[in-house]
């Protein structure tokens, strides 16, 4: 079942809080023919406004209680704010090449196998990576299908998935590597890249303040495709700019549109592509989730243990990984600020 506050926050036009820390990539199926420079590897981005110490922080790619396969930070890494490191299944000897193959600079912070000798591999058919500090509380959390050879997955910084989940060349700061055949990604955001998560939901209004940057650059410029009328994008300044609702929606604007964001600076652009979903403004009620299982089945096919497509088992927030996922139920939400009658 999904969580009730995080429906609430869509509805209201603002994305649901997440840490400061987010696992913003994961590339769990390098295609690079060079041995010494295909290793696994994910992204974590501070996406605040002060520094963090990953001292006492661990991760781990199987959550199980029983059985934790947990890895251990490295003492002395600190991420500043705005910063993305990555955490890498090369060892040390092999960082040069594997930096080289993305064009990367010194500058980056790379976690090496070398310094974390328990490094936690990652399963092309699908896994999960989980952070958490030094308390044991989990800080940032993805989990992802079957990979695609030589794409990574990449989320926003609010912890969602990109559009089309899998990294695409000139999409949210994607390139090529160097090495035939060549990954898709983005290690290290070193290039133009969107700071901003979009808002994907609208009811009677909409406001997303688009943010971007580019290292060493300008500050980009915005434009945009495949606007409804109702919508107009304002420049701002420093890399900003603000997608809105020049008027109030109607039943009339509900339905889904597809947008296009461009940022440009320095001679080099990257897409943010997503889907906006306008609600309808007069409901009062609206029908939020229903279970479509069937008695002898579990969500998402498969065993107990394992998805119908390979990957983890999926698992519902309130029954857990059931035959049936709880039999026959619908979940209604009330959105409007009265009783609902029914």
């Amino acid at each position: 079942m999904k969580p009730f506050l995080p429906v609430l926050a869509l509805l209201s036009g603002s994305a649901a809080a997440h840490g400061q820390l987010v696992i913003t990539e994961v590339m769990a199926s390098s295609g690079h023919s060079a041995t010494n420079a295909n290793g696994d590897w994910w992204e974590l981005t501070n996406t605040g406004s002060s520094a963090v110490s990953l001292n006492g922080y661990k991760w781990d790619d199987t959550p199980t209680p029983a059985t934790p396969t947990v890895s251990s930070f490295p003492a002395g890494i600190t991420i500043q704010p705005g910063e993305s490191i990555i955490i890498l299944d090369e060892e040390a000897s092999n960082v040069a090449a594997w930096r080289a193959a993305w064009g990367l600079p010194s500058s980056l912070q790379i976690i090496n196998a070398t310094q974390m000798p328990d490094y936690s591999g990652l399963s092309n058919t699908g896994d999960e990576v989980n952070l958490y500090d030094g308390t044991g509380k989990v800080v940032s959390s993805v989990a992802f299908g079957a990979s695609t050879a030589g794409r990574s997955f990449g989320f926003y910084h609010d912890g969602t998935p990109v559009y089309a989940r899998n990294s695409r060349l000139d999409h949210d700061s994607a390139h090529g590597s160097s090495i035939s055949p060549a990954d898709i990604g983005s290690p290290g955001n070193t290039r133009i890249h969107f700071t901003s998560s979009p808002v994907k939901y609208a009811k009677s209004s909409y406001r997303y303040v688009i943010s971007a940057k580019k290292p060493g650059a300008s500050a980009p410029t915005f434009s945009a495709s495949g606007l409804p009328p109702f919508l107009t994008l304002t420049a701002g300044s420093g890399g900003t700019a603000t997608l809105a609702s020049n008027r109030p929606l109607t039943l009339a604007d509900t339905g889904q549109y597809n947008v296009e964001i461009t940022a440009t600076s320095g001679g080099t652009n990257t897409i943010q592509e997503f889907d906006l979903t306008v609600l309808n403004p007069l409901a009062s009620i609206v029908l939020n989730e229903y279970n479509g299982v069937s008695a002898t089945n579990f969500l998402n096919g498969g065993d107990a243990t394992t998805d119908e497509d390979g990957g983890a088992a999926s698992v519902d927030t309130h029954f857990g990984r059931v035959l049936g996922n709880g039999g026959a139920w619908a979940e209604f939400v009330v959105v409007g600020t009265a009783p609902v009658d029914m």
